[in-house]
């Protein structure tokens, strides 16, 4: 079943269409559903998909001529070519009498088996502009490989693309569609928090009806899928430390200063940095800044959720059953899902907010005081959210700790506040001048409901 990518799939039709030749570059972390898109797409149409690989250059080259052969003459003897200058001169050249498709998926992969590849696809791509039908598509895994190697202001591609499609992780509607066994709007965030709305981790849970079961049979036993995925992550040569995995670790429970994480893990502040700034490559942590007034430096925080949820509940139970690790998740999953669910509410605030553009919106902290969303608009207002998933009441002290924490960062602004929280608040009327909204609202608001 294909979910979601609508956009995307309709930006490809488009470039399909169109006249001429055509270079398309798609891109997004691992996982994320490039492969599944380029294949939704080729169905109806002509085309040569190559996916590239690590380790084997003559088998690599072999195996692209075999697709190419099998394309053009699927039965009687097949082309020969000596290098790829050759390959790209023949496939081009075709060009010019038919419209077809060649995707190389994990283009990294072959640029670095390859290296010469680059350059030569400028060269045939500058030689046919105007005459060839050829709608090539390059797909990575890498978005800095993507970004600067292969379109960057110093690589031979620059200025060629005609379109450029990043994708990002599902939404909670994609993720209500990719898991029709979970009626509950609390299971179906979970799930979106748990897999930070990756496509094929999301599929993972599909057969499950009970999320705390998956999590259990996927993360917490040896032969669970996240065992070997994370290690795959991990073990990279972009993350290759003796002291990364302290560093996530120390990042997952809450420390987040440089300083404080080198200290901790008894290295040097620079090797920490270098470690931090090779996993911000691979999208899998983020520098932070406070929105402004900033009072303090900048922090880290893991980005990737399931890197978190990793460091968080398996990695340091890893010498304990799965069944006592199932019991720190159950009595600490409430503190994992809380910054998740600022996340869930702040990607709400456009659309609750749609008729008030956002000029800033992020995280506020000054020393011991914090406000999970600061917004600003257009029109000079100021609206402070604050985001609390715990069950049970709304203490009336929520909303006076964040008007005393507004007043320290307003400056002549308009000031609104807007209270996100797990369940329904069952009496508003105390705070009038308050906006609230429960995880069902959040939900509905992303669900178009």
């Amino acid at each position: 079943m294909f979910v979601g990518r609508r956009k995307e799939l309709s930006k490809l039709n488009e470039c399909w269409k169109a006249q001429g030749q055509k270079l398309v570059a798609v891109y997004g972390r691992r996982r994320i559903g490039k492969t599944v898109l380029l294949e939704e797409f080729m169905k109806d149409k002509e085309g040569i998909s190559v996916t590239a690989f690590r380790g084997n250059r003559d088998l690599l080259f072999k195996s692209i001529i075999n697709l190419i052969n099998n394309f053009f003459v699927p039965s009687g003897p097949g082309y020969f070519f000596s290098d790829f200058n050759e390959m790209f001169s023949f496939i081009f050249n075709k060009s010019l009498e038919r419209k077809f498709i060649l995707i190389i998926d994990e283009f990294g992969y072959l640029a670095s088996e390859f290296p010469e590849v680059t350059s030569l696809l400028q060269y045939y791509v500058d030689a046919y502009k105007n005459k060839g039908k050829l709608l090539l598509i390059l797909s990575s895994s890498s978005r800095s490989f993507m970004e600067n190697d292969v379109f960057g202001s110093q690589s031979p591609l620059y200025g060629r693309r005609d379109l450029s499609l990043k994708l990002g992780p599902f939404g909670i509607r994609e993720t209500k569609e990719m898991l029709p066994l979970l009626s509950r709007n609390e299971d179906i965030f979970k799930a979106w928090a748990i897999t930070g709305g990756v496509p094929l981790y999301l599929s993972l849970f599909a057969p499950y009806s009970n999320i705390d079961e998956g999590v259990r049979d996927l993360f917490f036993d040896e032969t669970g899928y996240f065992v070997n995925e994370v290690d795959l992550i991990m073990l990279t040569e972009a993350t290759r430390s003796d002291k990364t995995a302290m560093i996530c670790t120390l990042l997952a429970t809450g420390t987040d200063k440089l300083s404080d994480i080198a200290e901790k893990a008894g290295s040097y502040p620079t090797l920490v940095k270098s470690v931090l700034e090779n996993l911000e490559k691979l999208d899998i942590v983020e520098k932070e800044l406070s929105v402004s007034p900033a009072k303090r430096k900048p922090v880290w925080r893991i980005k990737d959720p399931v890197i978190r949820f990793w460091y968080l509940f398996r990695y340091p139970l890893s010498a304990y059953s799965p069944e006592t690790m199932m019991q720190h998740y159950l009595l600490h999953i409430s503190e994992f899902l809380g910054s998740s669910f600022e996340n869930l509410c702040a990607l709400s605030l456009p659309y609750i907010l749609k008729e008030k553009p956002i000029i800033e919106e992020g995280r506020w902290w000054g020393g011991e005081e914090e406000i999970d969303i600061v917004v600003r608009t257009m029109d000079k207002e100021l609206i402070a959210c604050e985001c609390k998933y715990i069950s049970g009441d709304l203490k009336p002290e929520v909303v006076y700790t964040l008007q005393k924490r507004t007043a320290l960062i307003s400056n002549d602004e308009k000031v609104s506040y807007i209270i996100f929280t797990k369940n329904e608040v069952p009496d508003t009327s105390l705070f009038p001048y308050v906006s609230f909204y429960s995880l069902d609202d959040v939900i509905s608001t992303l669900s178009g409901e």
